[in-house]
Order: C-alpha cells, then structure tokens, then sequence
C-alpha cells in the first residue's frame, strides 16, 4: 500500500494548481495600474462648461480694456471686462475714475457688483 504522506505531497499542489487556474479562468482578472493619458490628444475647440466669476469694488475703477484669462493647460481664452460684463447682461456701472495702481485714468466698471458667466459658450482655441 502506498505511503499516505506521499499521496499528499504529490496530491496538495496539484490541487492547488487546479483551484488557481479554476478560479482565474472564471474570473477572467486584467491587468490594473496606474495609467498617463496624454492631454495633447484631446481635439481642439472643446467647450468646456465652468463658472467664472468677477466682483468690482466701488473704491475701485476696472478700465474696460483689462482682460480676463482663463488657462486651462496649454490653451488659454481670453475677453476684455467690458465683453465679459456685456455678456453677463447685468446691472454695472460705469464712470470716470482712476486706477493708481495702474497709473489709469478714465473711464471703467466700478460698484458693488458680481458678474457671473455660467456655461461658457466660447471655446478654448
């Protein structure tokens, strides 16, 4: 009669195996990892949905020429105040003043106001 502790020995990592290639062949595992996606691929003039807010204070004078940039990675959008606040169709206020830090003076938006561009509706070139 064959020695039982034999039997195991041979018997264990054979059924081992048998359970290891079972369970992977029904649950068929993939490979996970950490994954780079290449930005450079996405096409150019996506919208791109997101709020952009601007406060004016009425101790302050913005000229109508300053510029409001958005960047997102490489690709920058950009539009004076004056289209921003236009675009808005709020209330503003617009008067002479000065602006000393930027050594300005003429007319610009001031006030207690918050103009808010939901949505927007230009794309990023």
């Amino acid at each position: 009669m064959p020695d039982h502790k034999l039997i195991i020995s041979f018997a264990l990592p054979i059924i081992s195996l048998a359970i290891i290639i079972s369970f992977l062949t029904f649950t068929k595992p993939a490979a996970v990892g950490f994954t780079v996606v290449n930005a450079n691929i996405t096409p150019l003039g996506q919208t791109i949905d997101a709020d952009v807010s601007l406060i004016t204070n009425p101790n302050e004078l913005m000229p109508e020429t300053v510029e409001i940039a958005i960047t997102l990675d490489d690709r920058t959008a950009s539009m004076t105040i004056k289209e921003f606040i236009e675009k808005t169709g709020q209330e503003f206020s617009y008067q002479q003043g000065k602006m000393e830090q930027l050594g300005y003076e003429g007319y610009g938006y001031t006030g207690n106001y918050t103009y808010k561009c939901s949505k927007n509706t230009d794309k990023i070139q």
